[in-house]
């Protein structure tokens, strides 16, 4: 009944309004409804680049603009708060390239460039790739593997704390591994 709804209701300004607030499940269900011929690849990036670009720049100017206040709510995020300065520091501009794939930290890490010193035009430019990147690569995901993949991506989301612990710990024994070879 849901993907019935989806498929007769969800259009491109729904995409659009839905990347303006992070939209990895709803580029995901629309790369799968590619399949259907509902949505087109194309046009699927176009409008998630636009609305995301549009979110994080009224993000980014929010924090400008309200500084002081856009300091005081990020008090109520001291923890990751304190990861994206760490990021930020350790990483610099990378940081809002990938930020957008690290769930939980996109609004307070845009908020915490838009309060710091960040020139303007690199902030664009780095929002600008990393939006494309993400676009692509949610939109590709669900195009290749449907409904799967949406299903996939709310579990993750609800579980981070678990996948990112599996990840680490994937990482951590290829790491081991690799070295333990090198060695011999």
């Amino acid at each position: 009944m849901l993907l019935h709804f989806i498929r007769a209701y969800y259009n491109y300004p729904l995409l659009f309004i839905w990347s303006i607030f992070e939209g990895e499940v709803g580029l995901a269900l629309a790369g799968s409804l590619t399949k259907t011929g509902q949505f087109r690849f194309e046009y699927i990036l176009l409008i998630a680049v636009l609305g995301a670009l549009i979110g994080d720049v009224s993000v980014f100017i929010a924090g400008r603009v309200f500084r002081t206040r856009a300091e005081h709510w990020l008090q109520h995020y001291r923890q990751r708060l304190t990861h994206v300065k760490q990021w930020l520091l350790r990483y610099g501009g990378w940081v809002l390239i990938f930020e957008r794939f690290i769930f939980g930290t996109h609004i307070p890490a845009l908020l915490m460039i838009g309060v710091s010193d960040f020139p303007v035009w690199r902030f664009l430019l780095l929002d600008f790739i990393g939006v494309v990147l993400w676009a692509t690569t949610f939109t590709s995901l669900g195009c290749y593997f449907g409904g799967t993949f949406v299903s996939l991506l709310g579990i993750i989301q609800k579980h981070l704390n678990v996948v990112l612990f599996v990840a680490i710990f994937c990482f951590a024994v290829r790491w081991f591994y690799l070295k333990s070879k090198k060695g011999r």
